[in-house]
C-alpha cells in the first residue's frame, strides 16, 4: 500500500464518521443550519433597521423643532403645551418605528433562546416553531411601519425572516377544505 493510498483511506474513513455524527445529530433533532443562519440574518438586519431608524429619529427631531418655531413665531401655536404636542406629533412616525423594533427585537431573542434550546436538547423544535410563528408576526409587523418613515426594511431581516416564516407555516396544518 502505497503512502496516498493510506491517506485517502484515512480521509474516506474520517469522511465516513463526519458523515455518521453529522445524521446522528440531525436524528437527534437539532436544528438545521439554515435556521441558525436565518436567525443571525434577522439580528444583523435589526441592527441595520436601528441605525435607519436613530438617524431618521435625528433627522425628523431637527425638522419638528424647526416646523414647532414656525409655528409659534406664525402664532398657530399658542403655549408650550400645545408646542410641545405639535412636536410629539411630529415625531409619531419614529416613536412607533422605536416601538416596533423594540418588540422585533424581543421577538428576535425568545426566538434565539428558543433555538438554543432546540439545539441544546432541552426543549423540541415544536416549541421552537411557536415561539417562530409569534417572531414572524411581530418581525412582520415592522415593514410597513419602516416603510411609512422612509426606511427600508434590511435585506438581512427580509431574508431571515422569508426562511423563519417557512419553518414555521411547515408546522402548521392545512386547513381542510369543504
Amino acid at each position: 500500500m502505497t503512502y496516498d493510498q493510506l491517506r485517502y483511506g484515512i480521509y474516506g474513513w474520517l469522511a465516513l464518521v463526519a458523515a455518521v455524527a453529522a445524521l446522528g445529530l440531525s436524528a437527534c433533532g437539532g436544528p438545521p443550519r439554515e435556521t441558525r443562519l436565518a436567525v443571525q440574518a434577522i439580528g444583523e438586519g435589526l441592527n441595520v433597521a436601528d441605525q435607519a431608524v436613530t438617524d431618521e429619529v435625528t433627522r425628523r427631531g431637527e425638522e419638528s423643532r424647526a416646523q414647532v418655531r414656525r409655528e409659534v413665531a406664525e402664532g398657530a401655536i399658542a403655549d408650550i403645551e400645545a408646542g410641545l404636542a405639535r412636536y410629539l406629533e411630529l415625531l409619531l412616525p419614529t416613536t412607533e418605528a422605536r416601538t416596533a423594533l423594540r418588540v422585533a427585537r424581543e421577538s428576535a431573542e425568545a426566538l434565539e433562546a428558543a433555538l438554543d434550546a432546540w439545539a441544546e436538547g432541552s426543549s423540541p423544535e415544536t416549541n421552537f416553531l411557536s415561539v417562530a410563528a409569534c417572531a414572524v408576526s411581530a418581525l412582520t409587523r415592522l415593514g410597513p411601519i419602516l416603510e411609512a418613515l422612509g426606511v427600508e426594511l434590511p435585506e438581512e431581516l427580509a431574508r431571515g425572516l422569508d426562511t423563519i416564516n417557512a419553518l414555521a407555516l411547515s408546522a402548521c396544518p392545512e386547513p381542510e377544505s369543504d
